[in-house]
């Protein structure tokens, strides 16, 4: 029984930190996209600067992606939280300073280099407590992800109306990130978890298995977070513009809007566990594409930022279950690599993050912004066809996540 109790205690730790090391992470998110506007508009940049410099951001993110994914599994998870929490923080501190376009690029290319590893390590702990545990928790986590962009996009959108400078609201986030950063050097972390599945393979002499090839489930996870993670950024990125400047929302009501597109992200994500369990991930997933398709048509059809509010409500409700669903298949099919499964999947949204802020502030400049986010409806409907495509390989994850949950009850 003390056993039992100690195991729950620790168990219990190790969720809450995880929890808070998310919510974090969904903080600076809608702190980020309110705030564009502010910015944008502080330092004069067109459109397709701010495409270039949110490349240069996602470019040194993705090389930061490739050493987390390369060095994360020897040197352990608290160097990646150190760096990744901590050195989010000091970009937004940076932010405050920077006085011209080329320091505005250094401190993007530093922010995403430092966001990279937040990204990665977070995503990789839930994996490891997913696989210590037995419990499928990343849709919960990613929960509180979108429950702290929410509370901060509404947050900052208030505190914008009332006269608050935005460079305030960057410095207060940046110290309690640094503080969160340090804090997260000495809290309790879940272990790597994957000594069941070595000792599984030497029990069956080597040979392998399993009914599906890991490689195939990464890829699709990879696939369907990077077309999921190109409409984010978008969103992201232009979203408080198209709000705010084209559909003449007004601070307050920008920030209601990205609010909820992050709240219904948030309900979507706490009822994933159980839909998943209804429905199961492949059918959660193709809803999910068409379900954001419709949304994102409302939003363009439609010239009122009330309405369009309400299909960004549609929008977060459908894709709020697919980075939780691709984190934890790429987490599973690759239990003793998990951070370089993370990573390539990880790495898989920066590549679009790369090409989606240029494609967008590129179209948007030789068109229109609302002509360019077109292109997300492309994306959100693919996320569906690759569901379709990739049935076989779903189904088998599906199969050995049921043989699991049995095992473990």
């Amino acid at each position: 029984m003390t056993n039992t109790a100690a195991t729950t205690n620790k168990r219990s730790i190790h969720f809450f930190v995880l929890l808070l090391t998310f919510l974090c992470l969904g903080g600076q998110v809608g702190i980020w996209a309110v705030l564009m506007t502010d910015l944008v508009g502080a330092h004069n940049l067109s459109t397709s600067e701010l495409g270039f410099a949110l490349g240069a951001m996602v470019a040194s993110g993705l090389l930061g992606l490739i050493l987390g994914g390369k060095f994360g599994d020897g040197i352990g998870r608290r160097p990646l939280l150190l760096l990744g929490i901590g050195g989010t923080g000091l970009f937004f501190i940076l932010l405050t300073l920077v006085n011209g376009y080329g320091t505005l690029i250094a401190a993007f290319a530093w922010g995403g280099f430092a966001l990279s590893f937040f990204d990665l390590v977070v995503n990789t702990l839930g994996g490891d407590y997913e696989r210590v545990y037995k419990k499928h928790v990343l849709p919960t986590l990613h929960a509180s992800f979108s429950a702290g962009a929410a509370i901060t996009a509404l947050t900052s959108g208030i505190l914008l109306s009332q006269g608050i400078a935005y460079t305030s609201i960057y410095m207060g986030l940046g110290i309690l990130l640094m503080a969160v950063g340090l804090l997260s050097m000495v809290a309790s972390l879940p272990d790597r978890g994957f000594g069941d599945e070595e000792e599984g393979a030497e029990e069956s002499g080597g040979e392998e298995q399993p009914q599906f090839k890991g490689s195939t489930v990464v890829i699709f996870a990879a696939l369907t977070v990077a077309f999921c993670f190109l409409i984010d950024g978008a969103l992201e990125g232009y979203l408080s513009i198209y709000l705010r400047d084209l559909l003449d929302s007004g601070a307050l009501l920008g920030g209601m809007g990205i609010a909820a597109l992050h709240t219904s992200g948030f309900i979507g994500r706490v009822s994933s566990a159980v839909l998943i369990s209804r429905f199961g991930e492949r059918n959660l997933l193709i809803g999910g594409g068409l379900l954001a398709t419709a949304g994102l048509a409302t939003v363009l059809l439609t010239s009122n930022p009330a309405i369009a509010a309400c299909g960004l409500l549609v929008v977060g409700m459908g894709l709020s279950p697919v980075v939780p669903i691709g984190f934890s298949l790429a987490g599973r099919a690759e239990p003793v690599r998990g951070a370089q499964a993370v990573s390539i999947v990880t790495a898989a949204g920066y590549v679009t993050f790369i090409i989606g802020p240029v494609l967008i502030g590129g179209v948007a400049e030789q068109f229109s912004l609302r002509g360019a986010f077109s292109i997300l409806l492309v994306a959100s409907l693919t996320i569906t066809l690759l569901a379709v495509l990739f049935r076989s390989s779903l189904n088998a994850m599906a199969l050995k996540r049921h043989e699991e949950t049995q095992k473990g009850a």
